[in-house]
């Protein structure tokens, strides 16, 4: 179902698919298609994109490492109400 609504253009779908590319979840773990996805809840608003895509710039998974890019994603998702992101 997630493959499905994130191929419709759904965040929410975009955002969960991502994270099970991310962390291997029902599929085979690609830190690509997870960035790929993340990115696209993000330009769409989603908080938990946005954060989700913070740690992967954060952590350097997916893609080139930038704690600039990811702090700005934080406060992306800080702003919306993401407690985990307000710290």
């Amino acid at each position: 179902l997630y493959k499905q609504a994130a191929e419709q253009g759904d965040a929410l779908g975009q955002f969960a698919l991502g994270r099970c590319f991310a962390g291997g979840r029902g599929v085979v773990q690609d830190d690509e298609k997870a960035v790929k996805l993340l990115r696209q809840a993000a330009n769409q608003g989603s908080a938990l994109g946005q954060y989700a895509l913070g740690r992967c710039f954060a952590e350097g998974k997916g893609v080139p490492l930038d704690q600039t890019r990811a702090a700005k994603l934080y406060r992306q998702a800080a702003d919306q109400g993401v407690p985990v992101a307000q710290c």
